[in-house]
């Protein structure tokens, strides 16, 4: 994952993100819940402050910020310091994996899902979730001046997909939300199948 500085000076206000936007982060927790697999060991690569990993019961979580991985920690979660290239992990250690908004950061996308498979067992699933360049939100992101975002890759549905399938994945469901402006949303907003309207899509991608 990309240089860290960004995430360890503003860790808190990257938590509060989640606060200000309460039905936003819900609704994205609640596409990836129905997603995730109800049982195995799992992990999230990029687990930040821990909010996605608490919520959906997910123990253990690497990143390379340390003030972040830190809050995680305090969130209950067992944390490990490392890059989603080069991952501390024997090989298929684990049932299954979250990304949630890794993608974007990392240097090397191949890379980091290959150490993706290398580290799953087999049958195992990939869920990883993005908000795809292509929607209003995409492009707001893209546009606007964000500390978080400015050096991030967003990824296209399409893309995300062609990525996975290259990298030994196969066995897609995909999901898409926030259909609506999320810095408007009282509501937990509507979950459908496919990509190509909600701004967060997010696949469940299984080890071929």
């Amino acid at each position: 994952m990309r240089k860290s500085s960004v995430f360890d000076k503003l860790s808190g206000r990257y938590d509060n993100w989640f606060e200000n936007h309460k039905f936003a982060y819900e609704t994205e927790v609640e596409l990836l819940r129905r997603l995730l697999p109800k049982k195995g060991r799992g992990l999230e690569v990029g687990v930040g402050t821990g909010k996605f990993a608490q919520e959906l019961g997910i123990k253990e979580g690497v990143d390379v910020s340390e003030k972040m991985l830190k809050l995680a920690s305090q969130r209950g979660i067992l944390t490990t310091l490392a890059p989603a290239e080069d991952l501390p992990y024997g090989d298929e250690s684990f049932d299954y994996i979250l990304l949630m908004m890794t993608l974007c950061f990392v240097d090397d996308a191949e890379k980091s899902l290959l150490e993706a498979v290398r580290i799953l067992k087999f049958g195992g699933f990939l869920i990883a979730g993005i908000i795809d360049k292509n929607s209003e939100m995409g492009k707001e992101y893209i546009s606007k001046e964000s500390p978080f975002y400015k050096s991030a890759t967003f990824f296209s549905s399409g893309e995300m997909l062609s990525l996975l399938s290259s990298s030994g994945f196969g066995n897609f469901e995909v999901l898409q939300t926030l259909f609506e402006s999320y810095k408007n949303l009282e509501h937990i907003d509507k979950i459908e199948k496919g990509y190509g309207r909600g701004s967060f899509v997010a696949v469940k991608a299984q080890k071929s």
